[in-house]
């Protein structure tokens, strides 16, 4: 029998589309199918039909032909091994099942129950069963749906069951949850007479059964066929809003089932925005889906019922595992979408299920539970991907919920911003991702410099990292110390790049200082506070700490143009220092001297402030702060502090006017020429400060080339030579800057005092040893001078490697590293052209590789090496030859032995460049040259 010849019979219905299809239609329709079928088969058909219902009427005869032949079709021509057909023939199947469909699942559902189906090809069916029994319509439906389950096992007919998806959906629905009448004790089933249905207790329980069965059918569609179809078609449903109480309850239930499976938030995105490839142009779309998944229970007086828990924690799971995902491009952009409609529609729930388990290796309180190299650097990935984005329609979460880890982020900072940490970048752009909210500024820098110890509990606690054997950061249990001039000079390092933030951060110094000082002050002057030497030192040097950092802000442009803008922070707090000195009782203790270098230091910014700004300023602040000082009593206030207030007076009286000068008056009477006699002055003064000032007064005049260090260059030599011998680093470290900035004067000179003072030759003639941090900054001012040489370079190249390679040999590890440091910047001055110096190197690096025990020293050996294979490339071959064995071998043997995993990984990539070399020299890409001669007339 020709199974779809059939079937296009049965199905031929619309050949006038506004003719009505009724049960005379389908009369005709079955007498032309019984002309072509065989008599055994119109006999099953009859058998089968019979055994389902007892009943001949016209539509559940068609019905019933047509599942029957689909059945049958499926079983004998699609068990076959590769069965072909043709397109005609898959239209057919496919309008079989849809017309199968609709007549036996729509016209059998329940009264009470409205489907939106999708079926709009049936509007002209005018097509009734004659039986009115309901028992009857519920074997037609159940009949119905176990066959086109059964048809989606066969690959060829699944597009066409899934099709039909939305009604089979309803049916088994309406199959499985369906309330059904109790039964009526001792009341026999007619299933052959008309009168009224009886339910029976033996039918009761045979109902009870089957919709177990339909149940189990119900779940398993989502196994069997793809999530995004049954989401479809099961919002499509649920979209209808008259439909019974019971039938509304588990189709919200079902929905909520699939959205908890493993794959449900990415079917649900799917099914809402048709792709994952650009959501960007779906953001609307991807709203509602987020209020679709989130928003699906209430929260209660009690909170969230058992149902409703374990629904949001199979979601939040997804949300985690989908912001993680590296499988969707777009995957954290979705998770974080829906995160943030989490966090507004409960901020607890979201805290609590989202937040917390990603920050949970930064939070890691009490070090509980040790965070390993990948928890942390998956937190700090997940943090960039929640917080930083450059997209102008995304919101990101508040930044509030951020600075909860902004003491661990920052010791975190610490540990990795000299390093070639692979998220160091991103943990300094959280960093300033919470520094940008004005609200939490203040607060954060409090914390980060051990201000208000108490507010660290929302801000997080301080956790100790180390290097892991990958290369990533863990948390360590170790008890560890970070030093106040190393917090300092992180908070530096991260805001000086900002021009608000570092202006922010001068201000809090300014704000907070006066405090710390008056809180201290007074808690000892009414002796309420019993302070330890330790408790006093601490005191100390937090305040030296302010100190310091208002020193560095103070040198950066940015700030000082912020300052002329805002001066009034600034200006009250020297207000502060100058009626704190006036009302001191006792001129000569230690808190009296610092806090004459706290003013001075900040009349000299005011003075280069005013003098050096060029662009328009409103000078009633200053006038005002002028007037101020002047009802203060002068008595207790040091000569040199009055000089300098008048200075100022004059300038903001004549606003600023005499200081415009764009060129040099050489002649007789100028007074600019007595700048320099003023600095030289300044080094007479009895106050270290002043003569510092001096000094670096000195230096940027040399620097500016002004005619009259021209004329004294020996005497400013000498002097500055002098003061190489003083004990203070800070006159000591101006005056191997003022030596510096004599190189163009002086290079013979300039260069061997500098070379001698770095390896110590000089140490004889001083009454006090040099600290390493000192001999480290010297090294780095000669190789700065070395790089002002510029072609003058050459003609000192063995004495500036004489005295580096010297230093590789000091006793201090500090010194070691640095000393290797600077000999691979000089390398890459000189563009690696070194000549036979390159051997001795080479042997030095080698020799520090083999036998140093210090692992920072090892580190910079290694990387200097790798430089040199850099500058040099394939050239090494040739110009260093048998001499790159023992190196070679030596770094092969660190690499694989050594216990520090830097060294390892900088050995790695010194051996990397190697074999780059050794590729490129060898198999050397051939160039594509061609002469062109020229041939003369002659």
């Amino acid at each position: 029998m020709d199974y779809t010849q059939v079937l296009a019979v049965l199905t031929k219905l619309n050949e006038d589309d506004k003719a009505s299809i009724t049960n005379d239609v389908l009369k005709d329709i079955m007498k032309k199918v019984h002309q072509i079928m065989p008599e055994d088969v119109i006999d099953n058909i009859s058998k089968n039909r019979h055994e389902v219902l007892a009943r001949d009427d016209v539509a559940w005869v068609y019905l019933h032909t047509i599942l029957f032949v689909v059945s049958d079709f499926a079983k004998t021509e699609l068990s076959q091994e590769n069965p072909l057909f043709t397109i005609e023939q898959m239209k057919i199947l496919r309008n079989s099942i849809k017309v199968a469909s609709h007549l036996g699942i729509v016209f059998s559902f329940h009264s009470a129950i409205k489907v939106r189906t999708r079926a709009t090809d049936f509007k002209n069916f005018q097509i009734h069963f004659e039986h009115k029994d309901i028992f009857d319509k519920y074997k037609i439906l159940c009949h119905t749906v176990t066959l086109l389950l059964k048809l989606f096992e066969h690959v060829i007919l699944r597009s066409a069951v899934i099709s039909q998806l939305d009604s089979i959906l309803a049916a088994l629905f309406q199959l499985s949850f369906a309330p059904l009448q109790k039964p009526i004790v001792d009341c026999p089933l007619s299933e052959n007479n008309n009168a009224e249905f009886k339910m029976t207790t033996e039918l009761y329980a045979n109902l009870i059964k089957d919709q177990v069965n339909y149940q189990n059918k119900l779940y398993e569609l989502k196994e069997k066929m793809p999530l995004t179809s049954v989401l479809t078609n099961i919002m499509m449903i649920s979209a209808e809003s008259n439909n019974p109480r019971w039938f509304q309850i588990n189709v919200h239930r079902y929905i909520s089932e699939i959205f908890m499976m493993s794959n449900g938030v990415v079917s649900l995105t799917t099914v809402i925005c048709d792709e994952l490839t650009d959501v960007s142009v779906y953001w609307p779309k991807l709203n509602v889906a987020g209020e679709i998944l989130i928003r699906r229970y209430k929260k209660g007086d009690t909170g969230y019922t058992v149902p409703a828990l374990k629904y949001y924690d199979a979601i939040c799971i997804q949300l985690i595992t989908l912001l993680e995902s590296k499988e969707y491009k777009q995957g954290a952009i979705i998770a974080n979408c829906y995160i943030k409609v989490l966090y507004e529609f409960d901020k607890d729930l979201c805290q609590q299920k989202v937040l917390d388990i990603i920050m949970n290796p930064l939070h890691n309180k009490n070090n509980k539970s040790i965070s390993t190299e990948n928890q942390v650097s998956q937190c700090i990935e997940n943090l960039c991907k929640l917080f930083i984005t450059t997209r102008a329609e995304f919101t990101c979460l508040p930044l509030t919920i951020l600075s909860s880890v902004l003491h661990p982020l920052f010791y975190l900072y610490l540990k990795v911003k000299s390093s070639i940490y692979v998220h160091r970048n991103k943990v300094k752009e959280l960093l300033l991702k919470i520094l940008q909210d004005v609200k939490i500024r203040h607060p954060a820098f409090s914390v980060i410099l051990n201000h208000d110890m108490f507010a660290t509990r929302e801000y997080g606690e301080r956790l100790n990292f180390k290097f892991g054997d990958d290369g990533g950061l863990m948390v360590s249990s170790e008890p560890f110390e970070v030093e106040n001039d190393e917090i300092a000079g992180g908070l530096y390092e991260l805001v000086k790049g900002d021009d608000q933030l570092a202006f922010s951060l001068f201000e809090y110094l300014l704000k907070v200082s006066p405090n710390l000082n008056h809180t201290a002050d007074e808690a000892a002057k009414n002796k309420k506070l019993l302070q330890s030497p330790k408790d006093i030192i601490e005191k100390m040097e937090k305040q030296l700490i302010v100190i310091q950092l208002l020193s560095m802000l103070s040198d950066l442009s940015n700030v000082q143009k912020a300052q002329m803008r805002s001066p009034q922070s600034l200006l009250g707090f020297i207000k502060f220092y100058f009626t704190k000195i006036s009302s001191t009782d006792s001129i000569y203790n230690d808190s009296h001297e610092q806090d004459v270098e706290i003013l001075y230091t900040c009349l000299m910014l005011i003075k280069q402030m005013i003098i050096e700004n060029k662009e328009s300023q409103s000078w009633k602040a200053f006038e005002d702060f002028i007037s101020d000082i002047k009802t203060i009593n002068f008595k207790n206030i040091p000569e040199k502090i009055v000089s300098i207030f008048e200075e100022i007076e004059k300038v903001i009286r004549k606003k600023g006017k005499e200081s415009v000068k764009h060129y040099y008056d050489l002649s007789a009477e100028n007074k600019l020429l007595n700048e320099v006699d003023k600095a030289l002055a300044d080094l007479t003064d009895p106050l270290l400060p002043v003569r510092g000032h001096g000094l670096i007064t000195l230096t940027k005049l040399i620097e500016a080339r002004h005619p009259e260090t021209e004329l004294k260059k020996d005497l400013l030599f000498c002097i500055f030579q002098q003061n190489l011998t003083h004990e203070d680093s800070f006159i000591y470290l101006t005056a191997i800057n003022g030596i510096c900035a004599m190189t163009k004067m002086f290079p013979d000179k300039v260069i061997e005092t500098l070379v001698q003072e770095f390896i110590g030759l000089t140490q004889q003639q001083r009454n006090c040893e040099t600290t390493p941090e000192t001999r480290a900054k010297l090294g780095e001012i000669l190789v700065k001078t070395t790089r002002a040489l510029g072609e003058m370079t050459p003609k000192y190249k063995s004495l500036l490697v004489n005295g580096f390679l010297c230093g590789t040999k000091d006793p201090d590890a500090m010194v070691r590293a640095s000393s290797l440091s600077c000999l691979g910047e000089f390398c890459k001055i000189m563009g690696f052209r070194l000549g036979n110096l390159m051997i001795e190197i080479l042997y030095c690096i080698s020799c520090i590789i083999k036998t140093d025990k210090d692992d920072s020293c090892r580190r910079a050996a290694v990387l200097v090496t790798t430089l040199l294979l850099q500058g040099l490339g394939k050239s090494a071959l040739v110009d260093l030859g048998e001499n790159l064995v023992p190196l070679y071998r030596s770094l092969k043997h660190l690499r694989d032995t050594d216990n520090d995993p830097t060294v390892q990984l900088h050995a790695q990539l010194a051996l990397e460049e190697f074999d780059d070399i050794v590729k490129h020299y060898l198999f050397a890409p051939p160039k594509l040259e061609k002469t062109i001669f020229l041939l003369s007339n002659n």
